[in-house]
């Protein structure tokens, strides 16, 4: 699939190079076609990482996918130049009445706010930190089509939603879920909204590079579970989740985005 990007946005030039179709807009702009619109709402600290891994997870249909990518107004990043994000990234003002075929809103570290600015529903007693098994809980959803029962994903968070209460509620429906870390996929209002609790947008050397930061500053973190061979962090990472993850973009943007809007958005709902 090609991903649409802007000219000379830094990560073009590498996911070129690992062979990932990329459009620019100059091509873009003579062909015939309405390209799904996707909008991304990037509020993880290392923007242009995040950028990479998203851009990677969405380039595996034969959609074409024109991203926008946004950052909060008013947020001053200390990990992202301001010069690239005032080249590449919109506020949301200059956005807000335009149609998205689908909208992404990444996480952010909320355990690096100050407490009392975060609502916690329960706190984790240590980070959860590595590769979980995971098992598919309804496989008639488009959204695990194609999954195996058993699956592997990131996780890399202090904060959890104790899965008891997104059992309680009605309108939430668990599509996977792991002994160890909880609920994975949630879906809500058939699709329009979907919840993911860890990251198959990760990189091999992600979780890697968190762990030997952590170590280098001297802050409290143990070794990722299920990701260095024998456990020796000396060893390569395995990477044992990306075909699950590109699945599920790929799913999302078939079945959820693609197929369920029509080409010239007449009578799509506006987004609230």
């Amino acid at each position: 699939m090609p991903i649409r990007v802007q000219n000379d946005l830094p990560v073009k030039e590498i996911l070129e190079s690992e062979n990932i179709f990329v459009m620019d807009e100059h091509r873009a702009m003579h062909q015939d076609i309405r390209p799904i619109k996707i909008g991304l709402l990037n509020l993880m600290p290392l923007k242009e990482d995040t950028e990479l891994q998203l851009l990677r997870s969405l380039s595996n249909t034969p959609l074409q996918v024109d991203i926008v990518f946004l950052a909060v107004k008013n947020h001053v990043s200390k990990n992202t130049s301001a010069n690239h994000l005032n080249r590449f990234y919109e506020n949301f003002e200059n956005v807000k009445d335009q149609k998205f075929d689908g909208f992404i809103i990444t996480g952010a570290p909320v355990e690096q706010m100050p407490f009392e600015e975060v609502d916690y529903w329960e706190q984790l007693d240590k980070k959860l930190f590595g590769i979980f098994e995971h098992k598919v809980m309804n496989r008639k959803i488009p959204l695990v089509r194609g999954f195996d029962d058993v699956f592997y994903a990131p996780h890399s968070r202090h904060t959890d939603v104790p899965i008891e209460k997104i059992r309680a509620d009605e309108r939430l429906m668990i599509l996977a879920e792991s002994e160890k870390a909880g609920a994975y996929l949630i879906m809500a209002q058939n699709g329009r909204q979907i919840f993911v609790m860890g990251h198959p947008e990760y990189d091999r050397v992600t979780l890697d590079q968190e762990y030997k930061r952590d170590l280098s500053k001297g802050l409290p973190i143990e070794m990722p579970e299920n990701y260095y061979p024998d456990n020796d962090s000396t060893q390569k990472p395995l990477l044992t989740w990306r075909a699950h993850g590109n699945c599920m973009y790929a799913n999302w943007l078939n079945y959820y985005v693609y197929q369920a809007t029509p080409y010239d958005m007449v009578g799509t709902p506006d987004f609230h």
